[in-house]
């Protein structure tokens, strides 16, 4: 994929769009400092958007933080015309907004333990604190994920998962 990526940069140095594509393989292999210099040198090419500067000092901060990836993904939604990329964008903001709910979650479960001496064996239990911190819950008292599924509670085990046959957020 970099060398295809590359060979499209070659042959087309002024497609923004194709550095943002390399910058974007280069992340997903952990390797942040290049996908700085790669977003860095597309920040260069006439008609580029401000935010691929942006992503340079990103991924050089922190490359591999949650942040980091919503802010790759949010603008593949944004940019791409290709619907398939379009959703597979959205599926990862769902799953990082997800990740981000499920570590709430797990602090109110901690809240709760320290409290009671006990996880939650039912979502009831911990409706008070849902209602109170306005976190929507479907009928049975459970907290929904961001696609609308109710999350499922590890009754006694002070865990959540995603619903993976009600839930659009990808499970990996």
């Amino acid at each position: 994929a970099i060398r295809l990526t590359q060979k499209g940069i070659d042959a087309n140095p002024n497609a923004w769009r194709l550095y943002h594509h390399l910058g974007y393989i280069y992340w997903r292999q952990g390797d942040y400092h290049s996908a700085g210099e790669i977003y860095g040198r597309g920040a260069q090419v006439p008609g580029a958007p401000a935010w691929m500067e942006a992503m340079k000092a990103k991924m050089i901060a922190d490359g591999g933080s949650r942040s980091t990836a919503r802010e790759i993904y949010a603008r593949m939604y944004e940019q791409s015309t290709d619907e398939q990329v379009r959703e597979m964008a959205r599926k990862h903001l769902l799953r990082l907004d997800s990740l981000d709910q499920r570590d709430g979650l797990q602090k109110l479960f901690a809240a709760y333990k320290t409290r009671t001496g006990k996880c939650p064996d039912s979502w009831r239990e911990l409706e008070p604190i849902f209602r109170a911190v306005r976190i929507p819950v479907d009928q049975s008292g459970a907290p929904l994920d961001p696609s609308g599924a109710p999350y499922v509670l590890q009754a006694g085990k002070c865990e959540v998962e995603v619903d993976s046959q009600k839930s659009e957020v990808p499970v990996k």
